[in-house]
């Protein structure tokens, strides 16, 4: 069986752990940093490759936080997976429901509907519907695997 859209998680962790087992594109990219800018955002094609434009980052402005000595402008993944989630499913801006095709959430119930960044727990209009308006297709203790269907 062959599934197609992204699989959006609310802890990072959570969703590279998947990716090892099933090989199927996700947000966050970057496991537990998540990053706002990742190879994965090439790999599973969210960024086109032709109209890239890619520049240094200035070696002052260089820390141990940084990703790459590079930047891809325009592109900010960690910023569209947390907008995803900010918003309910039918006000989620139609340049990221296209961009992503979100058809999937897998959630670490551990963040009580919420998801995990940086170190917090934000709250999610996105999860709270999924949890009243979708299929659970799959739970385990503490995780839940939902099918929330196309969005675009």
């Amino acid at each position: 069986m062959r599934t197609e859209g992204t699989l959006i998680a609310n802890d990072g962790i959570l969703a590279s752990k998947i990716y090892l087992v099933a090989g199927h594109p996700y947000l966050p990219v970057g496991g537990a940093t998540t990053p706002f800018q990742s190879p994965e955002l090439l790999l599973f094609g969210f960024v086109n490759r032709s109209s890239l434009s890619i520049v240094q980052i200035p070696v002052g402005d260089l820390s141990l936080e940084s990703d790459s000595p590079f930047l891809l402008s325009g592109v900010q993944g960690e910023a569209d997976w947390a907008s995803i989630l900010d918003h309910s499913r039918q006000n989620i801006p139609d340049r990221l429901a296209q961009l992503y095709d979100p058809q999937y959430l897998v959630e670490n119930e551990d963040a009580g509907g919420g998801y995990f960044a940086y170190g917090n727990t934000y709250a999610s209009p996105f999860i709270s519907q999924t949890h009243t308006a979708s299929f659970r297709v799959f739970e385990v203790q503490g995780q839940s695997f939902w099918y929330v269907g196309g969005l675009s």
